[in-house]
């Protein structure tokens, strides 16, 4: 027997009346799917995607804690946003890509072997204070949990291109 979470909800005659149980049902469905993954909800405007502006209080290496705006004001509100895939600690500390191994030093720093050694560091970094632009609602997770195991649903869009560089000697 299926769950009733796994029944596809009845479709309706156009023209005729809905009953108070198929739209409670499907209200109960919504909100089922909703806190599936235990994400941390944020309004949403028009349930589309929303971009927001961000002050960066510190790096948590695979996402940055930061204020979030509200007008030309930063708020008390701490959200956590993701950072950019290739710039995340955990995908890639103690593993191999493209035949480079990377062992991280810190949230921004790292060795990169690949018969030679490189050490490198995001640059720009993110320093406290810095503003960042992130969207929301996207296609998609961004696979990226808290400290508390909630999923981040704010993405940094990296306008400011940083990326990995090798530290200079």
């Amino acid at each position: 027997m299926r769950k009733r979470s796994d029944r596809a909800l009845p479709k309706q005659e156009k023209g005729k009346p809905i009953k108070a149980a198929t739209i409670n049902g499907a209200i109960e469905e919504i909100n089922r799917n909703r806190n599936t993954d235990n994400a941390i909800s944020q309004p949403i405007p028009n349930g589309k995607q929303a971009i927001g502006r961000f002050q960066v209080i510190a790096d948590q290496g695979d996402y940055l804690t930061c204020y979030s705006y509200s007008g030309d004001a930063v708020t008390s509100s701490v959200i956590n946003v993701a950072k950019p895939y290739l710039l995340r600690k955990t995908p890639f500390d103690g593993s191999s890509r493209n035949s480079i191994s990377f062992v991280y030093s810190s949230n921004s720093a790292r060795t990169a072997t690949s018969g030679d050694t490189e050490d490198q560091v995001i640059v720009p970094s993110y320093v406290a204070g810095d503003e960042i632009l992130a969207v929301t609602n996207i296609v998609g997770s961004t696979g990226v949990r808290d400290s508390g195991n909630k999923l981040i649903t704010w993405d940094d869009l990296n306008r400011d291109g940083r990326a990995w560089a090798k530290v200079a000697v």
